[in-house]
């Protein structure tokens, strides 16, 4: 390629021809023919595939479920098997040996600050050694816990009795013993099979209590304040020596219910989806305890504002409101990406919204006070502490 051509007229070169004067370029660089790059085929580890030969099994069954409405070719198959064995064999087991010294290593730690708890006059060095036995001794066994985990996504009644069968069989092996009676099942899908384990069927279930807390598999916040209302009752009832003694002076009534009764209404409405119907259930119960710490009857037509200046007991809302701004706080600031985080920031990407209005959703109540930036807002932990204010507010305004 030329560039820069000009003619020198200056010279004298004895002829009617002219000197021309350029720049030419020149690209050694030849065009190499482009060379076809074929995938390679991924390495697989066959004694480690022979370790996990179970969970390979189980890997490739949910592979074809997936695959068998598709109407897949022999190549997809083919691929499918391989990835899965691929991916399979990369799971690494802890051996024995591992395990051993990992839980040495621990105990070694654990053992090392409790003497440096119990030393009462602690140097700087000392102080610094046992908060970071602390920390260590936390996260290897938060790592351990992770490593245990195994999460199967069940498609089938079959799936599921077959995994309870082998969880039974390892029961046996440790000297423990499933009870058939208490076992009990809940799914989310339609399917007409029991589940057997030793010839016994396992009951059926639409709901089932776990720590204290009744889960069902539709909006559950409604039934949890009922169960919860009961259980108030029934510590109210429990302690009615001291609520209905008309010579107990009202503190000490007040200070039993606030740590008594108080918690067990309230307990887990950190994750409650609040609505006006679940506040008003929760005050028209607080306000009945409250009669009959008082002695008032409904017929004496005593104002509720008159009835809290005298008990001085604390507001059932504002205190669940409180617990679940501060909860929300906690799960945004979150580092790790534990469970807690991952559901509530998971959206549906399949599916189809039901007719009619929508179930409220934990979050609603708290974007209505922040906005869709709430979890980012919460890392900062005082500014977050000075809006929960205007979140309580906004139930005492909607319950009164």
């Amino acid at each position: 390629m030329a560039q820069n051509t000009e003619i020198i007229t200056k010279v004298d070169i004895g002829s009617d021809h002219r000197m021309v004067r350029s720049r030419i370029c020149i690209n050694k660089r030849l065009e190499r023919p482009k060379r076809i790059k074929r995938k390679k085929p991924p390495r697989i580890d066959v004694r480690q595939l022979e370790k996990v030969a179970p969970i390979f099994l189980l890997e490739l069954q949910n592979r074809f479920e997936v695959l068998a409405n598709e109407s897949p070719s022999i190549e997809i198959l083919n691929e499918s098997i391989t990835k899965t064995a691929a991916e399979v064999s990369k799971k690494r087991i802890e051996t024995e040996e591992e395990v051993n010294t990992e839980d040495k290593v621990i105990e070694q730690l654990e053992q090392r600050r409790k003497e440096l708890k119990k030393k009462d006059n602690k140097t700087r060095a000392e102080r610094v050694e046992y908060s970071e036995a602390n920390k260590t001794v936390k996260k290897k066994r938060r790592a351990r816990a992770r490593r245990k985990r195994k999460d199967f996504v069940i498609k089938k009644v079959e799936n599921m009795e077959e995994q309870l069968n082998v969880l039974n069989n390892i029961s046996l092996e440790s000297g423990l013993k499933m009870h058939k009676g208490k076992t009990k099942y809940m799914n989310n899908f339609e399917s007409n099979k029991d589940i057997t384990i030793d010839k016994e069927t396992i009951e059926k279930v639409e709901s089932y209590k776990y720590l204290g807390q009744t889960t069902y598999l539709k909006e559950t916040t409604k039934e949890e304040v009922t169960c919860r209302i009961r259980a108030g009752w029934s510590c109210f009832g429990r302690n009615r020596e001291i609520f209905l003694d008309d010579k107990m002076p009202i503190s000490l009534k007040r200070q039993v219910y606030d740590q008594c009764v108080l918690p067990t209404m309230t307990y887990g409405c950190q994750t409650w989806s609040l609505t006006k119907a679940t506040t008003q259930k929760l005050r028209v119960a607080q306000r009945a305890m409250e009669r009959k710490i008082l002695g008032i009857k409904l017929a004496d037509r005593v104002k509720c504002s008159e009835i809290r200046k005298r008990t001085q007991i604390q507001d059932i809302v504002d205190f669940v409101a409180k617990q679940k701004w501060k909860w929300a706080g906690h799960v945004a600031r979150f580092k790790d990406n534990r469970w807690t985080l991952r559901v509530t920031e998971w959206q549906p990407r399949n599916g189809k919204r039901s007719r009619g209005r929508q179930a409220r959703r934990w979050r609603d109540d708290i974007v209505k006070t922040r906005g869709n930036t709430w979890s980012r807002d919460a890392r900062d932990r005082d500014e977050w502490k000075r809006d929960a204010e205007g979140y309580i507010l906004q139930w005492m305004d909607r319950a009164s």
